[in-house]
């Protein structure tokens, strides 16, 4: 019989808590949900969520008049529809939302024969300080009374049936023989529908040209590399560390950096840089003497092309040369691939440095690396990989015990960085979430991120491709301390203008919501209000207090003042102020004059008239 080996384990826990498991495959994932609720020892609700990240499909419970698919890039596919089998047959993990708080993250680790028709544990992990477990055997004993598995005709049950059932005291499940999932409830997502269409337009023009074309085309590295401009291909041969390359003509210059590229270590060197996805995509055309591949596969390829590995001709046929085939198939050994596949991961793992600290000790690094790995690693080991990574490509430097982003090793800043921080832990992110911030450049699939983004595509009829620049912008700056009148500096800079006041309002209450859930450097990683959980609790009678640094933050606090005191905030306008003396003429420039004072806060603009913000400016010689 088909089962699973998965390991569960609860996101967000410290140490981390886990459970390794067996299911029984020929079940439909409205039964897996009933099956987990079961060994995570939680409660589920019909609300709950399967999510395959790589796939980009989204699995709940079909309601009727409700939009199923919920975002732009996952697929919906109903649960009690479809059997877990294939999905669980060739996705590595996938996450599971209870439909109340959790979430975890579950790890297919392999499919395995066995005879026992039911679920149950191998091993467990708990923490006294976050989460216990049921003794193993008793979860078993229960695990086999309630769902023993009899397999015969298919059941698609919904979960909230199986649940009914199960509190008339009816247990057990019943598995397909023969699964077969049904799709007449499934729903695209647009971004499928638009790649379909991108897809058969394509299939649709190479099947229209010539065919003899299509298959005989055989580029060489050198052919490749004659389209490019001279100040390209010097920027390649910097990057390749190549002597003496300033002064070459051009025709020498590609033969030279052919001759490089050709060369097995330096081949390896930059294969180990390329996605799982980019391989295959390599792979696909280095199979073959060339096709029309569809439009991801051709965004795929383009780092191949820039190094002249693969050729993308103008009605974007790609094929790659044989000389590269030729060495290719001498470095593509078990032990390379091993080595891409830490080096892919180290990367991506020393890109979160940028993200979340700006420097961290290498233990923090390699605890990130291991998490995404799924092996354990030595230091030595570790070293070793980031070695691996051209300097070109590597973000960071190692400087005694410590990863340190390069930006900030001139005049010492990370050291005032490190200071600031004080003796914080580190977060340390998963594997989803760093694929997440390298893929997009911020973490698009955070909820306040999104509500931003819809509000700039909506609201500010701004285009997707532009909206997708800002929200790195505005994520970064706010991830650096900065407030609403940071983030609007990029708007200026963009020549963007928001249309009225209600609109300006509308888009800093989303940032003040999406700054409690930003990642801050000055936290190490953790978000404002994970710290506010994390914060000792104050004495019996002292509140926590506010304090703004704006006159625009000042204004919102002082008119939602009452409702932030019920929910046990004090608001303090005055200590983070200056008075500034102001002068009025009601009468215009003739009349006579009238004296007073204003507050003044340290982002507000200086009333110097600098255009600087007041604590950048005037407000200095307050300080201390």
């Amino acid at each position: 019989m088909k089962t699973f080996q998965i390991k569960l384990a609860e996101k967000k826990t410290k140490p981390p808590v886990w459970k390794r498991c067996i299911v029984p495959g020929g079940i439909t994932f409205s039964q897996l949900a009933v099956i987990l609720e079961a060994i995570a020892e939680t409660e589920v609700s019909e609300q709950y969520e399967f999510e395959f990240y790589q796939a980009g499909i989204q699995l709940r419970e079909w309601r009727e008049g409700e939009q199923a698919v919920r975002r732009y890039n996952f697929d919906y596919w109903c649960s009690s529809d479809t059997y877990i089998d294939d999905l669980m047959g060739r996705e590595p993990w996938f996450t599971f939302r209870t439909g109340k708080e959790k979430e975890y993250r579950v790890t297919i680790e392999k499919c395995v024969t066995d005879e026992k028709p039911y679920p149950y544990i191998l091993k467990q992990k708990e923490s006294p300080d976050s989460r216990t477990w049921m003794d193993v055997e008793k979860a078993n004993q229960e695990l086999r009374g309630q769902f023993q598995v009899t397999y015969g005709d298919p059941d698609y049950r919904t979960f909230d049936e199986l649940k009914q059932e199960m509190k008339t005291g009816s247990f057990g499940l019943r598995g397909a023989e023969k699964p077969v999932s049904r799709a007449e409830r499934n729903e695209k997502s647009s971004e499928t529908k638009l790649r379909e269409f991108a897809d058969l337009l394509q299939k649709h023009l190479a099947e229209n040209r010539n065919a003899q074309e299509r298959y005989t085309r055989n580029p060489e590295m050198a052919e490749i590399m004659s389209s490019w401009t001279k100040e390209e291909l010097k920027s390649l041969a910097e990057d390749l560390e190549l002597k003496g390359y300033h002064s070459l003509k051009k025709d020498i210059l590609v033969g030279k950096i052919k001759e490089e590229l050709l060369k097995p270590s330096v081949m390896e060197r930059q294969m180990m840089m390329f996605s799982d996805e980019e391989i295959a995509a390599f792979e696909s055309v280095l199979k073959t003497t060339g096709y029309y591949p569809v439009r991801k596969d051709l965004e795929l390829l383009e780092g191949f092309y820039n190094l002249a590995y693969a050729g993308i001709y103008n009605d974007n046929f790609a094929a790659v040369p044989d000389e590269v085939k030729k060495i290719y198939k001498k470095v593509n050994t078990p032990k390379f691939r091993k080595k891409r596949k830490r080096a892919f991961w180290m990367i991506r793992c020393l890109t979160m440095v940028i993200f979340l600290y700006v420097l961290a000790p290498i233990s923090v690094i390699k605890e990130m690396l291991v998490k995404c790995l799924g092996e354990d690693i030595s230091e030595e080991e570790f070293r070793e990989i980031f070695a691996w990574i051209p300097d070109y490509q590597n973000p960071c430097v190692i400087r005694g015990e410590w990863v340190i982003y390069k930006e900030v090793l001139p005049q010492g800043l990370y050291n005032k960085i490190k200071e600031s921080q004080g003796d914080l832990e580190y977060y340390i992110p998963e594997q989803e979430e760093i694929l997440d911030y390298t893929g997009h450049g911020y973490p698009s699939r955070d909820t306040c991120c999104r509500k931003v983004k819809e509000f700039l595509i909506k609201r500010m009829k701004i285009e997707e491709e532009q909206t997708e620049n800002l929200m790195q912008g505005i994520y970064s700056k706010i991830s650096l301390g900065g407030g609403p009148s940071d983030v609007t500096e990029i708007f200026e800079e963009e020549g963007i203008i928001f249309p009225d006041e209600t609109t300006v309002r509308d888009f800093i209450a989303l940032l003040i919501e999406l700054n409690n859930s930003t990642r801050m450097i000055q936290n190490r990683g953790w978000t404002p209000s994970e710290m506010t959980k994390k914060r000792p609790v104050l004495p019996e009678g002292q509140k926590p207090t506010i304090v703004p640094m704006s006159s625009l933050a000042a204004e919102q606090l002082k008119q939602a003042s009452n409702e932030l005191q019920q929910m046990g905030f004090t608001v303090d306008l005055d200590s983070g102020a200056d008075e500034v003396e102001t002068v009025f003429m009601p009468d215009g420039i003739a009349g006579h004059t009238v004296k007073g004072t204003k507050k003044i806060y340290p982002n507000d603009p200086c009333p110097c008239g600098s255009g600087k913000k007041y604590k950048k400016c005037c407000g200095k010689s307050k300080k201390g």
